[in-house]
């Protein structure tokens, strides 16, 4: 027998989620959520600059705040890819990037937190909401730090099998 604790429907959940920040949209996960750190005791870590669960939680405009960050993200990733002419492959690139990068936003580490933080500041204080070139330099840089070689192989590789699926697809269903 193992001395592990038994897997609750709320770690059950988390493993079937891909992108956690979904599970607060969710009013009875929250809710059990809740209930579970009131019956250990203490105070579960939600992880982003070590605020707890129970204050994320309570914290709507934290949430929103997180769901821009990530947007300003992605949207910078996909200008970025769009740059690179990757024509019929750009969605699966996409794809690939952005389950990449949410996986990474999910505990990114201070440094990245706080470049961040201060994007998203600066992008309030905007009339038009809209990145200034400097800004989106910012996030470039974030990218640049947040992806290793690995996730642009996996990009890459995403691509050129969108590319590969598209060409087989094209020669076998249609006459030349």
């Amino acid at each position: 027998m193992t001395n592990q604790p038994p897997v609750n429907s709320i770690s059950q959940d988390q493993a079937k989620t891909p992108n956690l920040m979904d599970l607060f949209l969710n009013e009875e996960w929250v809710k059990a959520a809740a209930l579970a750190e009131e019956e250990a005791g203490c105070d579960i870590q939600a992880g982003y600059t070590g605020i707890h669960l129970r204050e994320f939680m309570t914290n709507p405009s934290y949430f929103q705040k997180m769901r821009r960050m990530q947007a300003i993200v992605l949207t910078e990733l996909r200008e970025l890819l769009n740059q690179f002419d990757l024509g019929i492959s750009i969605e699966a690139a996409f794809t690939c990037g952005r389950q990449i990068i949410l996986e990474k936003l999910q505990q990114p580490s201070v440094e990245i937190q706080t470049q961040l933080w201060s994007v998203l500041e600066a992008q309030e204080a905007l009339p038009e909401k809209i990145l200034s070139p400097a800004l989106k330099a910012e996030v470039k840089k974030v990218l640049r730090d947040i992806l290793t070689q690995e996730d642009w192989q996996a990009i890459a590789t995403a691509a050129a099998e969108s590319v590969r699926s598209h060409l087989l697809n094209q020669a076998y269903s249609k006459a030349f």
